[in-house]
């Protein structure tokens, strides 16, 4: 069964949103405890590529859910401090990268696969030719690995959760993409 976490963003430029992840096997407390302390090594390690304006906030509580999604438990736990990016430079909002998660695990008929997208990161996060750079992919894919042992010591695994298909996938790798990433919403204008 999935678990799930939620850290949530603010920011000036960029408004409300959320990123949510999913592990797999915790079904206690103190794993509950050490998601939490992982995801917030994950952006503090990370906080770098961020504007100084964008704030990260994290949830009291992970959630465990049924693979149809039906909430079973709720783990409280000692939310770390919100913290916020640490660059003054400047960023296309809108703009950033795609880390794509691998699980290794075919699902009617497709590769069980995940995303997390990290929009907007500053623009010294890609190079001359638009690309995300390759020290910008080592210190993200460096955060992923650190998440994925980090929990894996706390008794649960990083995961992909289909709620589609009602199946739960470890994560065996994380991959930074070179293409950059744009996030766009309904109040977009031409």
């Amino acid at each position: 069964m999935p678990q799930e976490y939620v850290v949530r963003w603010q920011g000036a430029r960029i408004g409300a949103g959320a990123s949510v992840f999913h592990f797999h096997s915790i079904g206690s407390s103190a794993g509950a405890a050490g998601i939490a302390t992982a995801v917030k090594q994950l952006f503090t390690s990370t906080q770098a590529l961020f504007s100084a304006d964008i704030t990260f906030s994290f949830d009291a509580e992970v959630r465990e859910l049924s693979n149809s999604g039906t909430l079973i438990a709720a783990y409280p736990v000692a939310p770390p401090a919100d913290i916020s990016g640490s660059s003054n430079s400047s960023y296309a909002n809108g703009t950033g990268l795609m880390v794509r998660h691998n699980t290794g695990q075919v699902v009617a008929g497709r590769r069980l696969l995940g995303r997390t997208f990290m929009v907007p990161v500053v623009t010294s996060c890609f190079s001359t030719s638009g690309d995300v750079t390759s020290a910008t992919q080592t210190t993200v894919n460096g955060a992923f690995s650190a998440l994925r042992t980090t929990v894996s010591g706390s008794g649960s695994n990083f995961a992909v959760w289909s709620k589609t298909h009602a199946a739960v996938g470890d994560v065996l790798g994380s991959e930074t993409q070179s293409r950059p990433s744009t996030l766009r919403t309904r109040n977009d204008r031409v």
